[in-house]
């Protein structure tokens, strides 16, 4: 069992406004663990709480994000690492409190994950 099968949605909130039912994490977990990579929505705040939100090119792997990044320690680069050039590359791992999907196939659905 990889670390990814251990993390329990331990709430989940439906913000679907049609009337689906909430999308299960185990569905969500399953696209995860497919190892395909993509982007990611990163959403943090900078230094005066105001919020920000980049797309990064990530992997999931045992439960965690991880991501390259270049400009100064900055979450954004002019092109997805590591095709931005040499290295060295600041590697980032972020291990989910809150998530959020949406599904793009049926059954259809919004759902706020929180671990």
């Amino acid at each position: 069992m990889t670390m990814s099968k251990k993390i329990i949605a331990k709430k989940t909130k439906n913000l679907d406004i049609y009337g689906a039912a909430p999308i299960p994490w185990s569905r969500a977990l399953k696209q995860l663990d497919a190892g395909t990579g993509g982007t990611y929505w990163l959403a943090t705040t900078n230094p005066d709480g105001r919020p920000h939100v980049a797309a990064v090119g990530a992997l999931w792997v045992d439960g965690r994000i991880y991501f390259t990044s270049v400009s100064g320690g900055a979450l954004t680069a002019e092109y997805s690492a590591p095709s931005a050039g040499p290295p060295p590359w600041n590697l980032y791992v972020v291990r989910p409190t809150t998530a959020f999907g949406v599904a793009t196939a049926e059954p259809s659905g919004a759902t706020r994950w929180q671990f």
